[in-house]
């Protein structure tokens, strides 16, 4: 039997949604300068990249940036689409419509 994620380690798969995190750390950050200097709504929502850990992945989720900083307010915590969860790294800990939020299992 092959191996259970393909050519990618479980520690590559999560680093993919490290770099996800971060580049929509990014995204958060200028969107609210535009915001702010044309004087938009700053807590409108945002089309977010899915953090899953699928490395070709770029599809998006809206979210509102409040409730995207509520839920990365802990570290091992990504958003992710509906349907895009690998239990053998993480574990499912929010359900909603448009997104799930993941936990990072502990990788060696």
């Amino acid at each position: 039997m092959g191996e259970p994620f393909g050519p990618h380690s479980a520690r590559r798969l999560v680093e993919n949604e490290l770099i996800m995190e971060s580049l929509n750390r990014r995204l958060e950050e200028r969107v609210e300068e535009v915001r702010a200097e044309d004087d938009e709504d700053l807590e409108a929502p945002i089309a977010f990249f899915c953090e899953c850990s699928d490395l070709g992945c770029r599809e998006r989720l809206s979210m509102r940036p409040d409730r995207y900083d509520a839920i990365h307010r802990e570290a091992d915590l990504f958003i992710v689409l509906p349907g895009h969860e690998v239990a053998a790294v993480e574990t499912t800990v929010e359900t909603h419509p448009d997104y799930a939020v993941v936990s990072k299992n502990a990788i060696p």
